[in-house]
């Protein structure tokens, strides 16, 4: 592209190429942001801001959910979180596997 400005280089060469790798490193970090139980449980007390997995937590251990709930709604609620993350990795899959070819060394 001779001739061509830093926005016209950036734009049409370095984001289509950095694309995939922006798409798999916001799904990892969103995988690793949604299943942080740690942190959520113990570092957040504000039930509002706290993150799915301990919140899930707290409602299974209150007296009201495990005195109605069976052992098989008890695994519907525990599949959640999991369910969430096959459907955000299918969402990115693409973004994934593009990134991984990528890096690889190409003779």
């Amino acid at each position: 592209m001779d001739g061509a400005g830093t926005l016209r280089i950036l734009f049409q060469i370095v984001r289509p190429l950095a694309g995939p790798v922006i798409g798999s490193v916001a799904a990892f970090t969103l995988i690793n942001c949604w299943n942080e139980y740690l942190f959520g449980a113990t570092l957040i007390s504000d039930g509002a801001k706290r993150t799915f997995p301990p919140a899930l937590q707290q409602y299974m251990s209150s007296y009201a959910f495990s005195s109605y709930a069976s052992p098989g709604m008890q695994a519907v609620f525990l599949l959640i979180p999991i369910f969430a993350a096959i459907v955000l990795l299918s969402l990115t899959q693409r973004h994934l596997a593009a990134a991984y070819q990528g890096g690889a060394v190409k003779g």
